[in-house]
């Protein structure tokens, strides 16, 4: 199943690049060079390829652990459950104040 995902991102990327090729002005053939162009397109391509199959196991994996440890301990004590709730509500917290000012140092 991962592979089928890995594969599909990759087509849509790839046609989406030539699309914006074939659509964009001379202007840009004329500044940019080929070389840059083909760089980056296999590049990005690359990445698509081999990264992005890997972190999204990484994480379906720690996903799959982190469910089988809350699930064992709220088995043993069933008041961890309600830690685990308490931990996930702050991170979530914590997750939307960095995002927003994260995002306010970049635009300042």
């Amino acid at each position: 199943m991962l592979s089928t995902i890995a594969i599909e991102t990759a087509q849509k990327l790839y046609i989406g690049l030539i699309k914006s090729l074939f659509r964009a002005p001379l202007s840009f053939f004329d500044s940019t060079p080929s070389s840059r162009i083909l760089n980056r397109s296999s590049t990005d391509q690359s990445i698509v390829d081999t990264d992005i199959p890997y972190r999204l196991a990484g994480l379906a994996f720690a996903l799959i652990q982190l469910r089988s440890i809350v699930v064992l301990m709220s088995n043993v004590a069933w008041q961890i459950f309600f830690l685990f709730l308490l931990v996930l509500a702050i991170s979530m917290w914590y997750q939307a104040y960095y995002i927003t000012t994260a995002r306010e140092l970049a635009r300042g």
